[in-house]
């Protein structure tokens, strides 16, 4: 699907250089709209994220930046290809990195507005790294496919240590057949094999199931 973005409303204030715009994202019939304030080439303050499927404009997310340019509770946003469900990223940032809590929302247009938590995990500061360099993935994660989308909602399911996927992880497929129905269709194992790792981190061993 085609992507436009498209600068209106350009203002600026000459006594401190600030600049203030909104930017259009176009998505078929519906629109995004990110609204805020920048300084100095810079966003500060609030930003909101703001979508419209027919006329009135519906907030779906948002964010603070402060002096420092860090960033909190800032939903990310990720539109379904059929143009009519979306996937939301809602969590904080400090400077610059993810930390704490991270959920991901199924919000369903067709069922009107229904928004169901369906994946996320915590974030951890490893060490004593306060400045936002070591934050990694650890605990129980949902994450989504590639191609997750409202007639392809597949989802893997595991644990993280130091950034690095361990143990069991399941695929899961939600499908809507007389009603919703989960149903495990793959997986298998991650390990740590000596010092051998891939890119990704510790090795898968043993018997999968994996999607083509």
């Amino acid at each position: 699907m085609k992507l436009i973005q498209l600068l209106i409303d350009f203002k600026e204030d000459q006594e401190d250089d600030e600049l203030k715009y909104f930017t259009f994202i176009y998505y078929s019939s519906s629109q995004i709209i990110y609204k805020g304030e920048y300084k100095n080439g810079i966003k500060v303050d609030r930003w909101d994220m703001l979508y419209r499927q027919l006329k009135t404009f519906e907030q779906i997310g948002g964010g603070t930046y402060n002096d420092r340019i860090e960033k909190y509770k800032q939903v990310n946003q990720k539109k379904m290809e059929d143009g009519s469900n979306q996937v939301t990223h809602n969590g904080e940032y400090k400077n610059g990195k993810k930390v704490g809590r991270w959920d991901i929302f199924y919000i369903d247009y067709d069922e009107g507005w229904k928004i169901e938590k369906i994946g996320g995990g915590s974030y951890d500061v490893i060490g004593e790294d306060m400045e936002g360099q070591g934050h990694q993935k650890n605990g129980k994660w949902i994450e989504l496919s590639d191609h997750f989308d409202s007639s392809n909602q597949v989802t893997y399911v595991g644990e993280y240590k130091n950034d690095q996927k361990v143990g069991s992880w399941d695929i899961i497929f939600k499908y809507d057949q007389e009603g919703w129905k989960i149903e495990k269709i793959g997986g298998g194992l991650y390990e740590q094999n000596g010092e051998n790792k891939d890119a990704q981190g510790n090795q898968k061993n043993g018997k999968w199931i994996e999607l083509s």
